[in-house]
């Protein structure tokens, strides 16, 4: 099951997401016989008490969660009303519950066990061990609580997957109700697993390896198999394919060899469906004819956007991020990406931090408004203490109020912490600050998908104008943010704008948002909620 988001700012943000990780589940568990059933709470539709009532209903023996911090709360609610109306096992996994297992367990008696890491095999020998009528606590890679203990036990970690061409392809259920019912939703794959990159915010480092630190790689022609499998259902409803790989190509060889093969690949059959990636702004050198011939020929074959980890726009803040890049960097892979046609957003931007300080984040509104970035739901980004991250173990926290809690520390400097909250309740108190996100990655999305499927081989003139207004809206969002730096710097920390400020910029903000949502209104659609369609 894949819970419904607590947040709801998030929701509205970014629209219905297939939860890949229990699509691929679900299809292990059926190549090796078992019977399965996929139900997600939030394309469903459902209510706490309706989705505990529908898995009762099917006379589950086991029921699996995926989730993160932002869906444990709503998972747990669930999984308290399933233990009342019968005994099934209930298993949760993901990256919080992997390195907070013990708070997880120890805290809920209606969650039986964490499986730990990659959940393919750690699931399937949970259902295997539970239809023999074994003991399950000999299972590797898993946790569960010893009530007679008290206390957290953590069977030995599995290892992880050795060869990703033997896993089944995803099983697409839950995208195709989605579809069917005319609910967009975002489809991805993956084609590789594991992340080379110790940053300091992020635990992919070592979630997706499972405590290990290579690579491992589908083969372009698996890929390739699976991605001709669902080109009629991207065509159909004008979608990108998401690979979801942590970084999708790096400077190693053996990632460059992938990447190479893989293009040689959909090349020879002829595949072209557009796609984005993760990549970092060292991904590719762009002093480098070979890289920039390289990055051209993905583009034909379908990568028309990529999602670049900025994170800031400070070299100081990236440092204490471990990114191992400069800001200036990210600039540039930005625009040659842009000039080569690819157009691009980010996966990440962590604009405060607990030490951060007003000109560090002066250089972050800068750098934001020159990538043509700088929302207002990006300038409320803060670390979040997800468990397993090195940077979580360097900050002063206090404990979590609950075990979804990521925001247990305080900002340090008086002025950015003014700011913070400043941003943030603007952001709460008006749909502005998740509108204008919304409205320029949906936008943008469309666009990029149709010049590609026109056959463009850089960005069309609608697309083009398109960003200008975006970014010309932006603008508004910068200034209102440098102001309030400006003002709070001058005073150590202790004015921010006034009631008047904030209204001019959310009301001037509407407008604009409106304008642009009626001028590009053959783009937008639907909308992931119907409130969207109504500010169409």
């Amino acid at each position: 099951m894949n819970p419904q988001t607590e947040n709801d700012d998030m929701r509205e943000i970014y629209g219905y997401h297939e939860n890949l990780a229990l699509a691929l589940i679900a299809a292990t568990l059926r190549k090796h016989g078992h019977h399965v059933v996929l139900v997600d709470q939030r394309v469903r539709r459902l209510t706490d008490r309706e989705v505990a009532r529908h898995i009762a209903r099917e006379g589950a023996e086991l029921v699996g969660f995926s989730v993160n911090y932002a869906t444990l709360k709503p998972a747990l609610k669930v999984a308290q009303l399933l233990k009342m109306t019968g005994a099934p096992t209930v298993v949760f996994g993901g990256e919080h519950v992997t390195y907070l297992d013990d708070g997880v367990l120890g805290a809920y008696a209606c969650v039986d066990l964490v499986v730990r890491g990659e959940g393919e095999e750690g699931f399937l020998a949970v259902a295997d061990a539970l239809r023999a009528g074994d003991d399950v606590r000999g299972v590797r890679g898993i946790s569960y609580w010893d009530r007679e203990a008290d206390t957290c036990v953590r069977t030995p970690t599995r290892s992880p997957a050795a060869n990703l061409d033997d896993q089944p392809f995803a099983s697409r259920d839950v995208a195709d109700q989605a579809l069917a019912h005319g609910i967009p939703i975002e489809i991805g794959i993956l084609g590789q697993r594991g992340c080379p990159f110790p940053c300091s915010f992020c635990n992919a480092n070592r979630f997706l390896g499972n405590e290990t630190r290579g690579m491992r790689y589908r083969s372009a022609a698996n890929i390739a198999d699976e991605i001709e499998e669902l080109g009629p259902r991207l065509a159909e409803h004008d979608l990108l394919l998401r690979f979801y790989d942590a970084t999708w190509i790096t400077r190693s060889q053996a990632s460059r060899a992938w990447a190479v093969g893989l293009c040689d690949e959909l090349e020879r059959r002829g595949l072209r469906v557009p796609f984005d990636v993760f990549v970092r702004s060292d991904s590719f050198d762009f002093t480098n004819q070979d890289d920039l011939r390289l990055i051209r020929r993905l583009r034909r074959a379908g990568m028309v956007s990529t999602y670049l980890g900025l994170e800031a726009g400070d070299d100081e803040v990236l440092d204490v991020y471990n990114k191992k890049v400069h800001a200036n960097a990210s600039i540039r892979a930005f625009e040659e990406f842009r000039r080569a046609g690819v157009s691009g957003s980010t996966n990440g931007v962590i604009t405060f931090h607990q030490s951060v300080a007003l000109p560090q984040i002066a250089n972050t509104v800068t750098f934001l408004e020159r990538l043509g970035l700088c929302t207002l739901w990006n300038l409320c980004s803060r670390v979040e203490t997800l468990p397993g991250i090195r940077l979580g173990d360097e900050m002063i926290t206090r404990p979590r109020r609950a075990v979804w809690d990521v925001l247990n520390y305080a900002i340090l400097d008086r002025g950015a912490r003014s700011l913070y909250e400043l941003l943030t309740a603007t952001s709460e108190t008006s749909y502005v600050g998740r509108l204008e996100d919304f409205l320029s990655r949906r936008l943008r999305d469309v666009a990029r998908v149709r010049d590609f499927r026109a056959g463009e081989p850089v960005a069309s003139e609608i697309t083009r104008r398109l960003d200008r207004d975006i970014r010309d809206i932006q603008r508004l969002t910068s200034a209102f943010a440098a102001e309030a730096i400006d003002g709070l710097i001058a005073s150590d920390g202790r004015r921010c704008p006034d009631r008047s400020r904030i209204v001019r910029y959310t009301d001037d903000m509407l407008f604009r948002l409106r304008q642009l949502a009626t001028d590009y209104r053959p783009l937008l659609g639907a909308g992931p909620t119907d409130w969207y369609a109504a500010a169409a």
